[in-house]
């Protein structure tokens, strides 16, 4: 086993970040903030440890922010995703569809490799850039409005139209692959 819970918890406390377990014993949860932006954080020790993963959830107010399918500006969110993770060179934002949410997702395998307080610091230094881009993706679901980035709007919908194809593309290979392989 590469990374623990038991070990990550030993991280957050030298790091003096507060945290809890879920009631699976399965996940820490503890949180980050910068101004006014937060985002609750989620710390899983997959496969007996072999991979270090931690996701972020931005927040709104007391609750998870969620994008819905039929959100107005969805179609400015998402090139803005696919933008942000273009630019990262460690992390993904990703999108469900199924129920809305968005969440920013490091994971690491590690194997038998162990993981430093150093390293962990480095990791856990990741989500503060990610809230920078966190609050540009909450303004733009919100009011449709890039704000406070270098991207134009003809970028997006150059984007826009890129993950159209990708979608058109996946629902053709999906409809051509009847037995599920």
């Amino acid at each position: 086993m590469a990374i623990s819970l038991d070990q990550i918890e030993g991280f957050l406390k030298e790091l003096d970040f507060k945290y809890w377990r879920d009631d699976s014993g399965e996940v820490i949860i503890s949180g980050i903030s910068k101004g006014s932006t937060n985002g609750g954080l989620f710390f899983r020790a997959l496969d007996n440890g072999d991979i270090l993963n931690i996701s972020m959830q931005p927040r709104d107010g007391d609750d998870f922010f969620r994008l819905l399918s039929d959100s107005e500006h969805l179609n400015l969110v998402l090139p803005l995703l696919l933008k942000e993770n273009y630019t990262n060179k460690f992390g993904n934002w990703e999108y469900n569809k199924d129920n809305g949410d968005i969440r920013y997702a490091v994971e690491i395998p590690l194997m038998d490799a162990l993981v430093t307080k150093k390293q962990f610091e480095r990791i856990m230094s990741i989500f503060w850039t990610a809230l920078s881009a966190q609050e540009r993706i909450v303004h733009t679901a919100k009011t449709g409005e890039v704000k406070n980035n270098t991207t134009s709007l003809e970028e997006l919908a150059m984007l826009a139209k890129i993950l159209d194809e990708l979608k058109s593309e996946i629902d053709k290979r999906s409809d051509d692959d009847e037995d599920g392989i």
